[in-house]
């Protein structure tokens, strides 16, 4: 009971100065109140805040200074965007710990994933309770980033401590593949306190990630990441290695590029929002237009929307390697790559030949979540993974419409692709055609699938799709249809390599 109401008065004492945060950056808004409110533009300061801070972080000389002001800038943060509501992120990351140290190896990575994954649904039903359909910035979000790096850290230290059964071979390929990735990120020991609430409150990931893993933070923290890159045996670093100097290799043009990249999409996203802004693809004039003219409006909706996703990775990114963060070593031609926390590739998304292609490239460090921390550990089951997904987004309906439409369409696209696609293989110039319509159709397909993402409720998901009177599901069917029993893929040429004329499949 102690504890209850020190607790209690600890939260209290967060609401009453609450001014430290929210006063803190005031004088910043006044000229722009046309295009932000006052809380986005705090966001999108502290972003951008993020690279001067990041400057001074890689200069600091000791890892003790570098887990003491990663924590701090965090925090600083987290209080001037969302006030006393970072206490939710404080409470999971003090329990989380708690049960890593306290429970049985066996079922520790378990308790933890479904608690914070239960947090965070508590979490988005309040929400939704207090403020449904609305938009805010609010403490949900770190909340989602959190459930990815702290649920990530348990199981990374329940597989340190079977180190030697991950690395030993078990004689099945793929286990000992999925073993060998396990064992990269494992960690031996469980870091201290403040290394832990270092990477818990990274001032470069805590707003809008990328959401990597421990060994990346402490290898970054401690330069065992740049000593030991090209030799590296997959321990990474810890927290006791060694002092040697080391020098962090060039990273200005990648850093800028990906600056760059962001502050072009938020312009995009004012300037296209303020005349396509997402609400307009329901309403009534819209619905009323043709189809072709609807769609294509619809597509600059949904492109101006996810202007703002691309924005705050991008920049987000950028800080993170501006940091240190993401080094993989040299190319051929000995220039560093900083690709190692890239968070989306823009180009790829848009231009995706097919809707794998289409998830590799968006929210890659929470794609690379699932993949491990749930797919892989649910016997590869799909629809765990999607529903895990869906959870961690949310509860309105529209989540469960766009998530339970993806994998049929995905499974429906491979079964046509895998009969179809090999027809088209055969000439180059016809390849390139195909090539470009696989894009165009796949484009169409995956616009039209995520509308309920960002129509959010039943009714204006549905009005939607249903004003194309479902048209593209309708396609779906046919099309798995045509793949799975019309259609057969041509007898490869004797001599010729299958393996590459079907690259392209899903």
């Amino acid at each position: 009971m102690i504890e209850i109401a020190l607790l209690d008065r600890f939260v209290t004492f967060c609401g009453e100065h609450e001014w430290i945060g929210s006063r803190s950056l005031v004088f910043l808004t006044p000229a722009f109140n046309n295009a932000f409110d006052d809380l986005s533009l705090q966001y999108l300061v502290l972003l951008l805040a993020g690279y001067p801070l990041a400057v001074i972080f890689a200069k600091l000389p000791s890892p003790t200074l570098k887990h003491a002001y990663s924590c701090l800038v965090g925090l600083w943060m987290m209080q001037n965007i969302f006030l006393s509501q970072w206490i939710h992120s404080f409470i999971s990351a003090m329990v989380t710990y708690i049960l890593v140290l306290a429970l049985p190896n066996k079922i520790m990575p378990k308790v933890v994933f479904a608690f914070l994954l239960s947090y965070i649904c508590g979490s988005h039903i309040y929400r939704m309770y207090v403020d449904y359909m609305g938009w805010s910035l609010d403490f949900t979000g770190p909340q989602m980033l959190l459930t990815i790096k702290l649920s990530a850290f348990a199981y990374n230290v329940a597989d340190g401590r079977i180190y030697e059964k991950l690395t030993a071979s078990t004689g099945n390929e793929r286990k000992d593949k999925v073993n060998k990735q396990r064992a990269k990120v494992a960690l031996r020991e469980v870091p201290g306190p403040l290394e832990y609430m270092g990477y818990t409150y990274c001032f470069a990931t805590i707003l809008a990630g990328p959401a990597f893993e421990y060994k990346e933070y402490i290898a970054t923290i401690t330069g065992e990441r740049f000593r030991s890159v090209s030799t590296s045996n997959g321990n990474g670093g810890d927290a006791n290695s060694s002092t040697a100097s080391y020098t962090i290799p060039p990273r200005a043009l990648p850093v800028l590029s990906k600056l760059a990249t962001g502050l072009l999409c938020v312009v995009v996203h004012q300037v296209g929002g303020a005349t396509y802004p997402i609400d307009r693809m329901v309403a009534p004039e819209t619905l009323a237009m043709p189809p072709l003219q609807r769609y294509g409006l619809m597509w600059i909706c949904l492109l101006c929307c996810r202007m703002k996703y691309y924005f705050a990775w991008k920049v987000a990114d950028g800080a993170a390697v501006l940091c240190g963060f993401g080094y993989e070593g040299t190319d051929d031609n000995g220039k560093p790559k900083w690709n190692g926390v890239n968070n989306m590739d823009i180009i790829d998304f848009e231009t995706a030949e097919n809707m794998t292609g289409n998830s590799r490239a968006w929210n890659k460090m929470t794609q690379s979540w699932l993949e491990k921390y749930v797919y892989t550990r649910t016997n590869n089951s799909l629809m765990a993974t999607y529903f895990v997904s869906a959870f961690w987004h949310g509860f309105y309906p529209g989540y469960y419409l766009f998530f339970m439409s993806l994998p049929l369409a995905q499974q429906t696209l491979r079964v046509a692709r895998k009969s179809i696609s090999p027809h088209f293989y055969k000439n180059k110039t016809v390849e390139q055609v195909y090539h470009y319509t696989c894009i165009i159709i796949n484009s169409m397909f995956i616009n039209y699938l995520v509308i309920p993402f960002q129509m959010l409720s039943w009714e204006r998901s549905t009005a939607v799709w249903g004003s194309f009177h479902y048209f593209p599901h309708i396609a779906i069917a046919v099309l798995y249809i045509l793949g799975r029993f019309v259609l057969k893929p041509p007898m490869p040429a004797k001599g010729e390599n299958g393996a590459a004329t079907m690259k392209k499949e899903l």
